[in-house]
């Protein structure tokens, strides 16, 4: 288990892609806060779950798009733990829209879940990081997020993802000599509850013909995790089966 003493924060980390990244951090050895908002219960159940693995879980209620929130957050899970080694900013939303059609509020909430989520967060975990002189910071943002211009009706998410991509590089560059790798994770379209009508025609994008799992995503971001991945920074990695080529 190659990431046993270290620990790591998910943003998002009750359901769905989170929770499969959570799961797959704690089998590789990771103690694992798991952020959550509404999923008490899911939150709850899946530290007991992991609990019998050995692991230490921890969840905590917090709206990272809050910045005294996510301080706090922050604050609790350094007492516990002294210490964040790895951060998932994985928490986001989605709303499929003609920008035309979008209100303000909705923008706003699609901008703060997906991007000013993932500035707070990672901005209060490199202080420890740097003082380690190690850290691991995984942003999810979209398997076409810098392959395909536009998507149709998706343009606030689109944009946030392609703006993640950017302060994934940016923060790659910025602390490098720390030791701190900055990558992001593009998923495909996921397994994670559509309607069936949805699937029917969210399936026609994929040139694989099928859904991504979301262990499938979770393996890829626990890899740029380890020490094994030490030298790749600054890179996303699309997992899509195609998606956006």
């Amino acid at each position: 288990m190659s990431l046993q003493g270290k620990v790591a924060l998910v943003t998002g980390g009750a359901k769905g892609i989170g929770r499969a990244i959570v799961i797959a951090l704690a089998e590789d050895g990771a103690d694992v806060v798991i952020d959550y908002q509404r999923s008490r219960r899911e939150s709850e159940h899946l530290s007991r779950e992991l609990g019998k693995l050995g692991r230490k879980i921890f969840p905590l209620k917090a709206d990272v798009t809050n910045p005294n929130e996510a301080a706090r957050m922050f604050s609790q899970a350094e007492k516990k733990f002294r210490k964040i080694d790895i951060l998932v900013n994985n928490v986001g939303n989605f709303v499929v829209k003609p920008l035309a059609e979008l209100t303000f509020p909705e923008w706003d909430d699609i901008i703060k879940s997906n991007l000013y989520s993932t500035f707070l967060c990672t901005r209060l975990a490199l202080s420890g990081m740097r003082i380690r002189k190690w850290g691991r910071v995984i942003n999810i943002s979209a398997a076409y997020a810098d392959r395909q211009g536009a998507f149709v009706r998706t343009g606030a998410y689109a944009a946030s993802k392609q703006a993640i991509l950017t302060l994934t590089r940016t923060l790659a560059l910025e602390e490098a000599k720390n030791r701190i790798t900055v990558n992001a994770v593009g998923p495909g379209i996921t397994d994670t509850g559509y309607t069936e009508r949805m699937r029917h025609e969210l399936i026609k994008l994929c040139p694989m013909g099928r859904f991504a799992k979301p262990e499938e995503i979770a393996r890829v971001a626990v890899f740029l995790c380890q020490n094994e991945s030490e030298y790749i920074t600054g890179a996303h990695v699309p997992v899509g089966g195609g998606w956006g080529l």
